[in-house]
């Protein structure tokens, strides 16, 4: 008799011993992310870029929806004549689903978990603002909040596109997140400021609850003094608005990420909302070091840039129950590595040639060893989330 099976008979019950897989494993299968920017989505490369996320490990996408994409037009009338087989009458605004139901789908396909970014309002509903600018802020917050509600009826739990698509593993939308850095100029050209975003914010999570009463409502990525920012949006009404805070803790050190989600968890305590969980997401370091002349406080090296991936991702890993975080997003996947005004063009684990080539950089590597490692796999195969035998 064997040395476990004797244990097993002396002690009534037998626990059998993991695998070295499952001993591994550390994080859940969604806890390292990816933000899948517009390049790497793009119509003709979606499917091999999403496929190569698998791959690296990667569990989770983060990805905008347009909203100025999606409903250009605001009544039937104003749509041309030879557009309009590429929308539907809903919600009193002509809407195309085109691009959210592939980027949906694809997801789907692979058992992805979703985090759908929802920015940038249609001439018709626009802020007139001065100066350099992302995305445009809405006019008034009733159409974005519209907007989201066909959203969840239609990718959330019963939703039409699930429906319609049988064929598509069904893998509803749960979180939904509400604009992106809500307190970057570039992103948010509005004053006041926070008070504006949390009304907007409570018109989009009384429309997204309404049709999905246990949906994640997660604030738009908080950048630079995350934490003091937060508290005045907590000032402002924002208590209770939002079920997970997000962080973007661009910081010259690794341990430097820590810090800041350290201080903004700090902030939350303060406002009785310690016990929501946190997510990262957006971190990077882009590879931009004497190649830019912006962004120099966080450029590193190609080389550097992938021990930054695998150093924070580790130490993220040992601090997810202690700072409560749910997710890791990397920002990004795909870049040209050419710019000399934007560092993050420099962000991505792979570059894409001026001829349409490929080619991952050290963090590519990187990134599936250190997710495939804090996952317990060896590899993965088709699914997000399962290992390949």
């Amino acid at each position: 008799m064997g040395r476990v099976t004797a244990l097993c008979v002396v002690a009534g019950i037998c626990v059998p011993n993991p695998t070295a897989s499952q001993a591994a494993t550390h994080v859940p299968y969604n806890f390292v992310g990816m933000v899948g920017n517009s390049t790497a989505l793009e119509l003709n490369r979606t499917d091999a870029m999403l496929d190569k996320m698998v791959h690296q490990g990667v569990g989770a996408v983060r990805f905008e929806i347009n909203w100025a994409g999606a409903q250009p037009y605001p009544k039937w009338k104003k749509v041309p004549k030879s557009q309009r087989s590429g929308y539907v009458k809903e919600g009193g605004v002509p809407t195309s689903y085109w691009n959210s139901d592939r980027l949906v789908g694809a997801m789907a396909k692979r058992h992805l978990d979703m985090l759908p970014v929802i920015v940038d309002a249609p001439k018709w509903d626009r802020l007139k603002t001065k100066g350099r600018i992302f995305v445009h802020p809405p006019k008034k917050f009733g159409p974005y909040a519209k907007y989201f509600k066909l959203l969840v009826r239609r990718y959330g739990p019963n939703g039409k596109f699930w429906s319609q698509h049988p064929e598509i593993p069904y893998r509803p939308v749960r979180k939904w997140q509400i604009w992106n850095e809500c307190n970057v100029r570039l992103f948010w050209r509005v004053k006041p400021w926070d008070t504006r975003y949390v009304q907007m914010s409570k018109a989009a999570r009384k429309a997204i609850l309404s049709v999905d009463p246990n949906a994640e409502i997660v604030i738009g990525g908080l950048a630079r003094k995350a934490w003091s920012d937060l508290a005045s949006l907590y000032k402002k009404g924002g208590v209770g608005v939002w079920d997970a805070i997000a962080v973007h803790p661009f910081t010259k050190q690794v341990k430097g990420v820590v810090t800041i989600m350290q201080r903004v968890r700090k902030t939350m305590k303060q406002y009785g909302q310690g016990g929501l969980p946190m997510l990262a997401t957006e971190l990077s370091w882009p590879s931009a070091k004497g190649k830019t002349n912006v962004g120099q406080d966080i450029a590193v090296t190609p080389k550097q840039q992938a021990k930054n991936l695998t150093a924070v991702y580790k130490l993220l890993a040992k601090k997810r129950k202690s700072l409560h975080l749910q997710q890791a997003y990397w920002f990004t996947w795909l870049t040209y590595d050419k710019a000399h005004d934007n560092h993050f063009d420099y962000a991505g684990v792979l570059h894409l040639g001026a001829n349409g080539s490929i080619k991952p950089k050290p963090a590519y590597k990187a990134l599936g060893k250190v997710a495939l490692g804090l996952e317990g796999c060896t590899a993965k195969a088709s699914f997000a989330d399962s290992c390949a035998p």
